[in-house]
């Protein structure tokens, strides 16, 4: 449905086919314009040669796109996104990113889906992602593990931080799409923009409850880039230290985008905490019961702010042979910040013998000159 929607946007499918081209797998790309309960959309079927090579672990799709020959701007979240699936996958199956074998990836066709998408969102120029709560369906899917529930387990690994909802009684999400939220979408409301096109992609529509993914582009307007957003917090003074860090974390799993604790003091000069997440309206209650069962508070207060979230992006960066991922956030077409995930710099700063700092600095470096790269073939 990626693929429909972002051709339905005004992606040209000729760029999408240049880019699944440069695989050099044989695989083509069809559209055609069906109805989904009279709603016209865009199906996009991707053919694969017989004897197409199949992609089994994250060693195999990683050689496979880093020898294509695509543009930064492109592979760059391309291999982020497949990163996302195997770890997903490795999480859901208890093993670890270099043995996981990946169910869905018995052929080519998701990498092809996922270097369309990635081809169509840069043919597009868009520069930041929201989604709304995904459908995920519910029911049990067939896979070379046997028969999985739904949503699949990789699917819940990747969704964290999504609002979901169940939606049908079939597979809704699969992972493939979830990792494609995940990695270049916020979870969050849609922000005020000026809309300028849309896009709808089907996905079977011989089926009778077919699918429908809905893209709007849009111009954010001047100073309506604020989104709305929910500060809930409560203030104890007797709360153990060491289990504010179990509330803090109780309350990210609950849907905050952010939590944290403040030192106050309180009556009688009684040191204490305030217990503060930024969340979604749709996630109070969630976040309320978090504060009430983890904390020893016996209320909570909550009001309504705006924030500004910068546009952002995941870069996967190679120091000395080894992956760091580094988020990389914009502010007027500049980056302002950059920060390396640090479990991948404490691996790589021990299997390199090199101080942590050093690997940190060394990624962020590298981000820059990666975006940079993508702006230039932009």
């Amino acid at each position: 449905m990626w693929l429909g929607a972002l051709v339905d946007a005004g992606a040209p499918l000729s760029t999408l086919q240049a880019a699944v081209d440069a695989l050099d797998a044989g695989a083509r790309l069809d559209a055609a314009t069906v109805r989904v309960r009279g709603v016209a959309a865009v199906k996009v079927h991707v053919r694969l040669p017989a004897g197409a090579p199949t992609v089994r672990t994250w060693a195999e799709g990683r050689s496979l796109l880093d020898g294509a020959d695509l543009p930064a701007a492109v592979r760059d979240p391309a291999l982020s996104v497949f990163r996302r699936l195997a770890e997903a996958e490795a999480a859901a199956h208890g093993t670890d990113l270099d043995r996981v074998h990946l169910h869905e990836l018995g052929s080519l066709d998701t990498v092809v889906d996922i270097v369309g998408a990635c081809t169509g969102v840069h043919a597009l120029g868009l520069q930041r992602l929201t989604s709304g709560p995904v459908a995920v369906g519910s029911g049990t899917v067939a896979t070379d593990h046997g028969d999985l529930p739904v949503p699949a387990p990789a699917v819940i690994e990747l969704l964290r931080g999504f609002t979901v909802f169940g939606g049908g009684s079939r597979e809704l999400a699969t992972p493939t799409g979830a990792a494609l939220l995940a990695t270049l979408t916020i979870g969050a409301p849609l922000p005020a923009v000026r809309l300028t096109g849309r896009g709808r992609g089907a996905s079977d529509p011989d089926r009778a409850d077919a699918g429908v993914l809905t893209v709007l582009v849009g111009d954010a307007e001047a100073g309506a880039a604020a989104d709305p957003a929910v500060l809930i917090e409560a203030t104890v003074d007797d709360l153990s230290p060491e289990l504010v860090p179990v509330v803090l974390d109780g309350l990210r799993h609950a849907g905050a985008h952010d939590a944290w604790a403040t030192p106050v003091l309180m009556k009688k000069g009684r040191p204490g905490y305030t217990l503060t997440a930024l969340v979604d309206a749709a996630d109070i209650p969630a976040t309320q019961a978090v504060l009430f069962r983890e904390s020893t508070t016996i209320g909570v207060r909550w009001f309504q702010i705006n924030r500004r979230p910068l546009p952002r992006r995941w870069v996967t960066v190679q120091v000395e042979g080894h992956d760091v991922r580094v988020k990389v956030a914009e502010f007027d077409g500049q980056i302002v910040t950059t920060a390396a995930e640090f479990d991948d710099v404490r691996a790589v700063a021990e299997a390199l013998d090199r101080p942590a700092r050093e690997v940190q600095a060394h990624a962020a470096e590298l981000a820059r000159h990666v975006v940079a790269s993508w702006d230039r073939s932009g």
